[in-house]
């Protein structure tokens, strides 16, 4: 009981005030639901996980949280598609992928400044990718790719809009468990953020940059 009291401390004591408050509710709501009262029976674990589960009772994944401070200017100068390696997440073990909702790119950025055709297209954006360690080197990872294409996977997450000629925070796609990234996730890979910019002229500056990582809530006691 010790450990589990500490391990609910720590969890706690790593949140924000607004997450705190989220994740001291879940756990009230679970005992309460678990022990039950003088006039209703508590519900077995199992029962009351799935509840929370169709609920969406989420919280954030602090140990998976990934972020950038280092500015990034990614130009294209033609046709040919510059994408550049921002940062990456902590890799995701078996337990985490069983538990995890959903991710989200948030960035501070913005395109050249400028742009001569609106009716062309914007072609600056942030794109999510997988890595997974190589069988030389766990130490090493290598993006993963299509098992049939070879070609390495990414999802787009965000697009600098066309009016953010001055730095903008933007949130990009929030990427759900029936999103491909996750069918394709196996234990120990990792997400990569890639800069992304195409067509001569066209620039992504990245200034900050975080990925949010939220699991579905289950208790460290009851």
């Amino acid at each position: 009981m010790g450990s589990a009291i500490s391990s609910l401390s720590a969890a706690l004591s790593s949140t924000n005030a607004q997450d705190y408050d989220i994740v001291l509710t879940w756990h009230l709501l679970f005992r309460t639901l678990h022990r039950g009262t003088d006039t209703r029976l508590g519900l077995p674990p199992e029962l009351i996980l799935n509840i929370f589960r169709l609920a969406e009772c989420t919280i954030p994944d602090y140990t998976l949280y990934a972020e950038s401070n280092r500015p990034l200017v990614v130009r294209a100068h033609s046709a040919e598609l510059q994408r550049v390696f921002w940062f990456a997440s902590p890799p995701f073990d078996a337990v985490t992928l069983g538990r995890l909702h959903s991710v989200q790119l948030r960035t501070h950025s913005h395109h050249q400044g400028w742009i001569d055709d609106l009716s062309a297209g914007v072609w600056s954006w942030f794109e999510l990718a997988l890595e997974r360690p190589t069988q030389e080197n766990q130490e090493h990872f290598a993006l993963v790719s299509d098992v049939h294409s070879q070609k390495a996977l990414s999802w787009r997450s965000h697009t600098n809009p066309a009016e953010a000629r001055n730095p903008t925070y933007l949130a990009g796609e929030v990427f759900g468990r029936d999103h491909p990234l996750w069918q394709h996730m196996r234990p120990g890979d990792r997400i990569v953020v890639f800069v992304c910019a195409q067509f001569s002229g066209w620039k992504n500056n990245a200034l900050e940059g975080e990925l949010n990582v939220w699991r579905f809530f289950e208790p460290l006691l009851y």
